[in-house]
């Protein structure tokens, strides 16, 4: 069953589904590499652990006027002082382990490294991990090297990645950085009703660009996860909305649920 959605499916970006489609992702665009790229190249999958903690809401401040709580039973101590009962209840951030799986291409036979299809994930978006500070790490030594850089950034929230200018307003972006035309990067700023392009991966000088339908990726994962089935679309779905998405996405939903 396909997603009411157009483009990429807002809903996705809750953290029980986000780990799963990342992976899922990554396989579906390595499968579609392989099924076009000339014969001396390949697409191979890169996994490492990343730390941190996972989720790009802000945590919510209570700051209540008044707090009414059931006291807990205090033992009296003869001549001590009282113990005051805690006025209120919230959660600490904790540091959680991803698997994230990023995309080479390789050309053989001497497996030189040729592109880099990297998706965001929340861990590496979230300012003051140590996994945002060593996916910046990363990029930085990759944007030194002959290597293109692919960047596919479905999450609303959190940091984008570092730019001369200012990005336009856009919940998601494809970036792509070809090594022979540093620092200029092609960008792809994508509505939420927008349907996802289709981007080109570059390969070696003399080669022609190879086609990534990020449509089609998102579209086999979704049907491949059976999300329809997983997801709760009466209610609304994780991160903020602009008043116009929030109204878009509530006409979206009631004419095709």
């Amino acid at each position: 069953m396909l997603s009411p959605f157009p483009g990429m499916d807002p809903y996705i970006e809750q953290p029980a589904l986000w780990p799963g489609f990342h992976s899922l992702l990554a396989a579906e665009i390595l499968k579609q590499l392989n099924a076009v790229l000339p014969d001396e190249y390949y697409a191979d999958l890169e996994a490492r652990i990343e730390i941190g903690v996972m989720g790009l809401e802000d945590p919510p401040a209570f700051r209540p006027d008044v707090a009414v709580i059931e006291s807990p039973r205090i033992p009296v101590i003869p001549g001590g002082a009282s113990i005051a009962a805690a006025p209120l209840e919230t959660r600490t951030l904790l540091k959680e382990e991803m698997k994230v799986t990023a995309v080479r291409v390789l050309r053989r036979p001497e497996d030189r490294l040729v592109a880099v299809i990297e998706i965001l994930s929340p861990i590496n978006k979230r300012k003051g991990n140590s996994a945002h500070g060593e996916y910046v790490e990363k990029r930085e030594m990759l944007l030194d090297t002959p290597v293109h850089l692919l960047e596919i950034d479905l999450l609303r929230k959190g940091e984008r990645v570092p730019m001369e200018s200012a990005l336009p307003p856009a919940p998601y972006f494809i970036v792509l950085s070809r090594a022979y035309r540093r620092p200029v990067c092609e960008v792809w700023p994508v509505q939420l009703a927008d349907p996802l392009p289709v981007v080109p991966v570059p390969l070696l000088r003399g080669d022609p660009d190879m086609p990534l339908d990020m449509a089609k990726a998102i579209s086999d994962v979704y049907d491949q996860a059976r999300y329809d089935r997983r997801i709760d679309y009466t209610q609304p779905p994780p991160g903020p909305l602009t008043g116009d998405e929030a109204a878009w996405v509530k006409q979206l939903l009631k004419l095709q649920l």
